[in-house]
């Protein structure tokens, strides 16, 4: 892979994680559950790291700082986890979990690229935090079905 199909991924990861900041900002008002509430907070905290992390780690490449903005897949996102978020902590953690599932689903096939080892660690990292997500979504949500 050469240095712009790098960046590029980086990007579209980037991108991906700005998405999940928006559409759980959107969500996190209604979770009447001060625990869960707590947990998707820190969630939405490690997307926010990701986002920074990332966008230093395309300027450590040689790419141009990135000012993420919405997209139309972002937009998608954020009105289907308002829709799902109005029946609740059950509906906005399966909002989260439709969104985390999308998200882990990315971060496999990043963690399957040619990325030299810097690039690698972070994205391994990342993809970490992703499966930590889900995994605490779908336990929490089998927990209350």
């Amino acid at each position: 892979m050469d240095n712009e199909q790098m960046l590029d991924r980086l990007k579209d990861l980037m991108q991906l994680d700005y998405d999940a900041v928006q559409a759980y900002d959107k969500v996190i008002q209604k979770l009447d559950d001060p625990a869960v509430r707590g947990k998707i907070e820190s969630f939405r905290d490690d997307h926010i790291r990701h986002v920074n992390d990332l966008d230093a780690m395309i300027v450590l490449k040689g790419g141009r700082h990135q000012e993420p903005s919405r997209d139309f897949k972002g937009v998608l996102l954020e009105s289907v986890a308002k829709l799902r978020s109005m029946t609740g902590t059950i509906g906005t953690l399966k909002a989260n979990e439709m969104a985390e599932k999308q998200t882990n689903k990315r971060y496999a096939e990043a963690v399957r690229q040619d990325f030299p080892t810097e690039v690698m660690a972070l994205v391994s990292r990342n993809y970490e935090d992703e499966r930590r997500h889900l995994d605490y979504i779908q336990r929490t949500l089998a927990e209350r079905a």
